[in-house]
Formats: structure tokens, C-alpha cells, sequence
């Protein structure tokens, strides 16, 4: 295993349909968005409309 240098790193996770969790990106403390001219709205609806799992 390779260390990362600081003890903690923030790490995004994402949850697949089969069941298993898996590490889809390990970050170095920036945050990410959406840009202004992109909206939210979008997003939003495309979450709404998957539902659930």
C-alpha cells in the first residue's frame, strides 16, 4: 500500500448497483462544484428522477 503523505485525505465514494462501495476519487483537500454558469438545476432533477436505490 502507498502512503499518501498526510494522515488523512478527503476520499469520494460511490455506492454501485451491485452492492459494493467503491473509491472513485481521493482528493487533495480542494473543493470541487459546479461552476456558476452550469447551475444546479440539472443535477437536481436528474437526482430526483433516479430516486432512491
Amino acid at each position: 500500500m502507498r502512503r499518501l503523505g498526510p494522515r488523512w485525505a478527503p476520499t469520494d465514494l460511490a455506492l454501485r448497483e451491485d452492492g459494493v462501495w467503491r473509491v472513485v476519487e481521493v482528493g487533495d483537500g480542494q473543493v470541487s462544484g459546479l461552476s456558476v454558469e452550469a447551475g444546479a438545476d440539472g443535477l437536481f432533477a436528474a437526482l430526483t428522477a433516479a430516486g432512491p436505490r
